[in-house]
Order: C-alpha cells, then sequence, then structure tokens
C-alpha cells in the first residue's frame, strides 16, 4: 500500500510571498507536525477562477479586462 502524504495547493499573490511564508521556522513547525519536510513545486498560474469574487482572471487581470 502506498504510503499517503498531506498535501495541499496554495495561491499566491507573487513568489516573494510564498517564499516569504515558508521560513525556516514554518518548514521545521511543518515537519514537526506531520512527520515531513514539505517538498515545494512551483507552478506559473496563467488562469484562475475565484468563485467566492464570481471573478475569472488570466495573468492576474479580470477577464473583462482582457477580452
Amino acid at each position: 500500500m502506498a504510503k499517503r502524504a498531506p498535501a495541499g495547493v496554495y495561491l499566491w499573490d507573487s513568489r516573494a510571498s510564498a517564499e516569504a511564508w515558508f521560513t525556516e521556522e514554518r518548514v521545521a513547525e511543518l515537519t514537526k507536525r506531520f512527520g515531513a519536510k514539505p517538498r515545494l513545486t512551483w507552478y506559473d498560474t496563467h488562469v484562475t477562477v475565484d468563485n467566492l469574487r464570481g471573478e475569472t482572471r488570466v495573468n492576474g487581470s479580470s477577464i473583462e479586462a482582457v477580452a
């Protein structure tokens, strides 16, 4: 049976913001909590759907502004 590990996808306004959140202290806390060091993978997200705001953005701009 495959070993299960916690996982998540987070959307930040910039990579700098994400890197600022993942401090060495936070990584140590997450490692202690989940028993494994987090593995971070970065992706460029060109299209974002925000269901709470009812908005779709392309490269950070509202789709209405892009059309």
